[in-house]
Parts: C-alpha cells; structure tokens; sequence
C-alpha cells in the first residue's frame, strides 16, 4: 500500500530535485550501466558471482541479518548450493559485499543494504 503523504525520497535524503534534459539523463544511464558493468567484471568468476548474489538476495528479501543467519540461510538454500559453496566462501561473498560498501551493519549490530551507495 502507497502511503501518499509520507515525505518524498528526495525529502528524506536531503537531496535536491532539478529538471534535467534527456540528454543528461541518458549521460546519467550510460555512467550508471558502466559503473554497474565494472563492478560485476571485478568479480572474478562465475561461481563467486553466484555467491556475490545470493547473500545480495538474502539480506534484501530477511530482516536482522548477521553472518551467522546469512550461512544458515545460504547453507538451507539448497543441498546443490550447500555442496558448492563452503563457509568460507560464502563468508567472502559476505565481506566483497561489505568491503564495495553494499553492505553496512545498522546501529542494532545487523547489515543492511547500504541505502546511500546507490
């Protein structure tokens, strides 16, 4: 449910609304789908991409996540996942996330994505 009178985001984040021409708006796009591009190929390959995205996925979609839940959920995934992937592994999907700034603990102790890194 829409909630029409909460403040807008750009309220919200102090940010300063402008008009802005379809040109710089594609300049934008472009800058953004390359930056995208470059952090994706800094991934080395293809099973740590995988593992890269699945902590993505579950700290997007469960509330108080820590290390501990993230291995528990990533390990219950499935027997397919849980073969490939040792603790390790998963734990340095975990901090590639914390280390580009995805990922931040919030003031409880539990890591968030980083609504500001966007």
């Amino acid at each position: 449910m829409l909630n029409y009178y909460a403040p807008t985001l750009g309220f919200q984040i102090s940010l300063e609304v402008e008009q802005y021409s379809v040109e710089q708006l594609t300049d934008a796009c472009e800058y953004y789908i390359e930056k995208a591009a470059e952090y994706v190929n800094s991934i080395e390959d293809n099973h740590e991409l995988e593992g890269v995205a699945t902590v993505l996925y579950l700290i997007q979609n469960n509330e108080e996540m820590d290390e501990e839940k993230v291995l528990k959920l990533f390990k219950d995934w499935s027997e397919d996942k849980a073969a490939r992937f040792s603790k390790q592994q998963i734990l340095d999907c975990w901090n590639y996330l914390v280390d580009t700034r995805i990922l931040e603990k919030n003031l409880c102790g539990f890591y968030e994505l980083n609504e500001y890194n966007h």
